[in-house]
């Protein structure tokens, strides 16, 4: 199942072992080859491909004991950011983000993401949103304010996200009797 080689033999050998294990369903075999490939620094392209492979193994359900999928995912975008995967890796952390109702650990992640692409600030714009509505529902007008506010700055990434944050900011802002803020 592996070598106790280390070079680029090895570490191309690692990724095939890799792809060859999903093949045959063994997620759990197939992450921790690409970890290992991964690992090594041998290769740049098959360190790239198989730090791709080992991030998508562990969205997909792999259990081995390395981290978080959408840790792995940032982590390649910062280490990889003109790869050709980028726009896949965007995908996967727009879906994690979007599964989870933690929005709060969901803007931060996407905080340490260097070049955010539109993929990446429409969830960002979703995600200050939800956050406005999640304070708004508390009873503080002041912070819900203060994440719609950030919602409308990021842009036109998801322009029914976008007037429903000036909908519900303008109400907030009603409600606060803030008449003159614009």
């Amino acid at each position: 199942d592996g070598t106790t080689e280390s070079d680029a033999l090895a570490q191309s050998a690692y990724l095939y072992i890799g792809q060859s294990q999903l093949r045959l369903g063994e997620s759990k075999s197939a992450a921790m080859a690409f970890q290992k490939a991964a690992s090594m620094d041998f290769d740049k392209t098959v360190k790239e491909t198989a730090f791709y492979n080992y991030a998508v193994s562990q969205a997909k359900g792999a259990t081995t004991p390395f981290g978080s999928s959408i840790a792995l995912f940032e982590q390649f975008l910062n280490d990889y950011p003109q790869s050709k995967y980028t726009s896949d890796v965007e995908g996967y952390l727009v879906d994690a983000y979007m599964a989870t109702s933690d929005y709060a650990k969901a803007l931060a992640s996407i905080g340490r993401i260097k070049k955010p692409s539109d993929k990446v600030l429409k969830a960002k714009q979703n995600v200050l949103y939800n956050l406005g509505v999640q304070a708004l529902q508390k009873g503080n007008r002041k912070q819900a304010a203060e994440f719609l506010t950030r919602a409308i700055k990021v842009g036109n990434y998801d322009p029914k996200i976008l007037n429903e944050s000036r909908l519900w900011l303008a109400q907030t802002q009603y409600d606060s009797g803030d008449y003159n803020t614009t």
